[in-house]
């Protein structure tokens, strides 16, 4: 498995209807694809972005 790492802190607003947008280094680091889901977990501190797990079968 590989890990990837940025050492960069990126800043975003939330748009009117409540979107972010992820930065274009942080969806190629993850290799994030247009139309993905994308599981959003909350945090005491914060919000965690995490790809689902596949369905094994």
């Amino acid at each position: 498995m590989e890990i990837t790492y940025l050492e960069e802190l990126f800043k975003v607003k939330v748009s009117s209807k409540g979107q972010i947008v992820i930065p274009k280094p942080v969806r190629e680091a993850y290799g994030f694809k247009e139309g993905e889901e994308i599981l959003l977990i909350p945090l005491k501190d914060g919000v965690l972005l995490k790809r689902p797990k596949k369905a094994k079968g």
